[in-house]
């Protein structure tokens, strides 16, 4: 029995470490899902991962270098192949955008209508658009060098996207699709910020905030209250911080060793005991 549960945990980690990351989510307000690991700079995401962007748009920044851009109020999916050098991005509402280069790998957006292939090797500034009506745009944006492949999920139709066009497909159709237009297809015109994700910046080393409490309580004034996921600082105003709804996998290498002039500060720390223990009365 014991040494079945081994085998069971064995597989389980050797499931997880071949996970390899995706890339790096940095934003200010989006909520993730699936297989997260918690970075010093941001979140680290695996295959299966979703993003969802709030009022302002998300960065995934590929560990194998570019970046996707998703758009305010959307979700996308990322999936990786079993190399993790090609990637799947699932969207079925929202605005997308890739900036990235492919070698000789392949890429696919999917929609609910479209699967948009992006075979390498080329550079890649696409933009896919779902839009409220069930339309679909898809634009080759300044700097793309490579046609994309837009199929029918449930058909035959085929179209493909040269490089500074745009097209609008209908009723999920190639067919009827309005091509050669000035079609937008990007991003809504909202300030990008790509900050570290910060779950409570009120709170900092402990012996930082000892200290901080003590001058605090000298002065008669009350104690800080912690900041908690989509909290808005009413000092800060349209400030929002991030929520993640996801398993978080701790990682120990990402965390600094504490230097001695740390470790001193720690040890010094002032201590408390309770001048009424409580007895444990024998059973």
């Amino acid at each position: 029995m014991l040494q079945r549960l081994f085998m069971l945990l064995l597989a389980a980690c050797l499931t997880a470490s071949a996970q390899k990351p995706i890339g790096e989510v940095r934003a200010t307000d989006a909520s993730l899902k699936g297989n997260v690991i918690m970075g010093k700079d941001g979140a680290v995401l695996t295959s299966g991962a979703q993003v969802q962007a709030g009022s302002l748009s998300a960065q995934i920044k590929l560990a194998r270098g570019g970046e996707v851009t998703v758009c305010p109020n959307s979700a996308v999916t990322v999936s990786a192949s079993k190399t993790g050098d090609e990637l799947m991005f699932a969207m079925s509402a929202g605005t997308l955008e890739t900036h990235y280069k492919l070698a000789a790998r392949s890429d696919a957006v999917l929609t609910p209508d479209f699967r948009i292939q992006l075979s390498g090797p080329g550079t890649f500034h696409l933009a896919v658009d779902i839009r409220k009506n069930g339309d679909t745009c898809v634009e080759s944006l300044p700097g793309n060098t490579s046609a994309a492949i837009i199929t029918e999920t449930f058909g035959d139709g085929t179209y493909q996207l040269q490089v500074g066009k745009s097209v609008v497909f209908h009723n999920g159709k190639v067919d009827g699709a309005t091509d050669n237009v000035n079609a937008d297809c990007r991003c809504p015109s909202v300030p990008m910020i790509a900050t570290p994700l910060q779950f409570d910046p009120g709170l900092k080393f402990p012996e930082d905030e000892s200290r901080r409490a003590e001058a605090l309580s000298a002065k008669g004034e009350p104690m800080p209250v912690p900041m908690v996921a989509n909290q808005v600082d009413n000092t800060q105003p349209g400030k929002v911080y991030a929520k993640v709804d996801a398993p978080i996998v701790f990682n120990g290498n990402m965390i600094p060793y504490p230097t001695d002039a740390r470790r001193n500060a720690m040890m010094t720390l002032p201590i408390e005991l309770d001048p009424y223990p409580k007895v444990l009365a024998p059973v």
